[in-house]
């Protein structure tokens, strides 16, 4: 499910880091059970940043998500806030902020975009 996830939801563009992006902290939380028990990496490699709204506490929104991914607020970086909500939108906004959860390995990130490939071609046969 979490390669899954990464495949619709993930920066697989960048060259040198899993990134993974989710306004849902579910979803964000099954990425990390990935990176931590399927891949291997200690919670100490994985970082966090934030996306927020103006209306948004950051501080409120940091100590949300950390609490909730228990991951220490000392390994979120960088909070971006937007210049404003487009109110004229349908879409409905969160109210804690989108996380993005990322780990700065080339060799996993290799190994994950292998995987991938491999999901796919699987995914072509059982379409057949």
């Amino acid at each position: 499910m979490a390669l899954g996830l990464y495949l619709t939801e993930g920066n697989i563009r960048h060259k040198h880091s899993i990134k993974f992006s989710n306004s849902n902290p579910g979803i964000v939380k099954i990425f990390i059970k990935f990176l931590k028990i399927i891949c291997g990496v200690p919670m100490d490699k994985i970082k966090a940043s934030l996306i927020v709204y103006p209306d948004i506490s950051i501080k409120e929104s940091k100590d949300y998500w950390s609490k909730f991914l228990d991951l220490p607020v000392l390994q979120f970086t960088k909070t971006t806030v937007l210049n404003s909500r487009n109110n004229n939108s349908n879409k409905r906004h969160s109210s804690i902020g989108t996380a993005t959860v990322y780990v700065h390995n080339s060799k996993l990130l290799s190994i994950i975009k292998d995987w991938a490939k491999e999901y796919s071609y699987v995914a072509q046969l059982v379409e057949r």
